[in-house]
């Protein structure tokens, strides 16, 4: 029997390198990025040179390590790029006027606002013109952070209170707005836009002046009309916002500091979990109606349609480029395996929209993805002779999930849930029938409007079930990790025991393999 030699996949080092260029240079001092990047690259460069060895001809091992570093630096040019393209979106917007006379400021939502703190939301603008105190007014050309005070943007929602005289402002991606305040004074870092903060006092510190096309305004008026209702179903209405639109407005403060502590935080995220559901329910209805062909169209489009009405988020948008990118290599009729596309949609990501990379939310989603893939697989393979792999495959995922992604919330967070690995194997598939109940009661519901109350009771039932076990697995004990010898320990440690996974699974296929028992001769 021979054996066919193995490859690093050209992806890896160029994945690799793009990560070591743009968070090595995002981040130069000690954090989180520059330690995991360094252990993933000790990782990669295990496995790689463990592979070479096995190569038997000199040659052979040459050509590896050329086609290894080649692959590196190209990787390393793209992500030198897209650190300056991040250096440039950030910059400071050219315009005539100083910062510091400028009152007032035109433009354009470019993405929806988001809480940041209790009191506070905050959206990306791209200008279009200022105007200082005396009614002088300058165009200007660039990007800054608009920061609208959390009473401005719930006026105009349910529930909200009136605070200023002028009409509400539907403040959604798109909108062309017309705000009053400041910049800030302060910038913490070039990497980050400059801030212009709106006044929360005055008559009308925003004015709307229409929108910058028209599926910008049908996308803000329809995600309004689902707020009014699932406003009416109160908590569980709340919870099934944050889940199809990624609103955090009406989510129960409670639950989410239970989801925190429990380990739950992804949960709540919107990510590939949320796309492949839409997914999944698209292909199984196009198959019927279409053909096989047909649902995977369906599917994409269902996704897409998704992504723009919930808003392209970090997670949401690699997970978005990931099923892109499969169906294009199977349609192409080459195998499509998970961890090279993985690598590739980080990369492509990455030349995209470089900013939303260095965003914690990408991190993490693509760290959980990489540990049920790899770490996770190496326990279904150590445990398989014991358990099912279908009764062990959603702890091993889960655990897979904490591994990975240990490093980054011990230096990013600072609290570590252990708890958390039981925890998502309870509660995430439960709120995933959550998210396909609600999505058919809200059906029904705009479907019949007098059953909408029942519908939502209906659903409460289950929302309660949820916050139950968020609550109890909430009260389990976490680990602090605050001083930097305990962050480094988070940081190692987990990387060590995958590492030692990775090596009792090898050794375990060996032993199974049918010529493991000519290993020895």
């Amino acid at each position: 029997m021979v054996r066919r030699k193995k490859i690093v996949p050209p992806v890896y080092p160029a994945a690799l390198g793009a990560a070591v260029a743009l968070y090595g240079a995002s981040y130069a001092r000690f954090s989180s990025f520059v330690v995991c990047i360094l252990l993933l690259l000790s990782f990669v460069i295990f496995c790689a040179f463990r592979i070479i060895r096995q190569c038997t001809p000199q040659n052979t091992k040459i050509s590896a390590i050329l086609l290894f570093s080649a692959c590196f630096f190209a990787g390393f040019g793209s992500g030198s790029l897209a650190f300056l393209r991040i250096q440039s979106e950030n910059r400071l917007p050219v315009t005539l006027a100083s910062f510091q006379d400028i009152r007032s400021v035109e433009g354009f939502l470019a993405q929806d606002p988001a809480p940041w703190g209790p009191r506070v939301y905050r959206a990306r603008f791209t200008l279009v013109s200022g105007e200082r105190s005396d009614g002088a007014s300058f165009s200007a050309d660039g990007d800054c952070m608009l920061s609208i005070p959390a009473a401005l943007v719930r006026e105009a929602l349910p529930g909200g209170i009136r605070v200023s005289k002028a009409v509400a402002v539907n403040y959604s991606k798109g909108l062309h707005l017309k705000v009053r305040g400041s910049f800030a004074r302060n910038r913490r870092s070039v990497n980050e836009a400059p801030v212009f903060i709106v006044d929360g006092e005055g008559q009308s510190p925003a004015k709307a002046l229409g929108w910058r096309a028209p599926f910008d305004r049908a996308r803000a008026g329809m995600r309004l009309s689902l707020v009014r209702i699932l406003y009416d179903w109160k908590d569980a209405g709340g919870f099934l916002l944050a889940l199809i639109a990624g609103s955090r407005d009406y989510l129960d403060q409670g639950l989410a500091d239970d989801f925190r502590l429990s380990g739950l935080s992804h949960v709540l995220a919107l990510s590939g979990t949320h796309l492949s559901l839409v997914g999944l329910l698209a292909i199984r209805t196009g198959r019927r109606v279409g053909g096989k062909r047909f649902s995977v169209y369906l599917a994409l489009l269902a996704m897409f349609a998704f992504v723009w009405f919930a808003g392209a988020s970090p997670s949401l948008s690699r997970a978005l480029i990931f099923a892109v990118l499969m169906a294009a290599v199977k349609t192409l009729g080459f195998e499509a395996k998970v961890l090279p596309l993985l690598g590739a949609t980080s990369l492509i990501q990455m030349l995209l929209d470089p900013a939303s990379t260095i965003s914690l939310a990408f991190q993490l989603s693509v760290a959980a993805l990489w540990g049920i893939l790899t770490f996770g697989e190496y326990i279904l393979d150590l445990t398989e002779r014991w358990i099912p792999r279908r009764l062990c495959y959603g702890v091993s995922a889960s655990a897979g999930a904490q591994l990975m992604t240990a490093p980054v919330i011990a230096f990013s967070i600072g609290v570590l849930a252990p708890s958390g690995i039981i925890a998502s194997c309870i509660v995430s598939p439960l709120s995933s029938v959550y998210l396909v109940a609600g999505s058919a009661l809200l059906f029904l519901a705009a479907l019949i409007p007098p059953l909408a109350g029942f519908f939502g009771s209906t659903l409460d039932a289950l929302y309660r079930a949820i916050a139950y076990c968020a609550h109890a697995f909430a009260r389990f004990p976490v680990v602090e990790v605050q001083v930097l010898p305990a962050i480094i320990a988070a940081s190692i440690i987990p990387i060590a025991v995958g590492l030692a996974l990775l090596w009792l699974s090898a050794g375990s296929r060996i032993r199974r393999s049918p010529d493991g028992g000519f290993a020895r001769l």
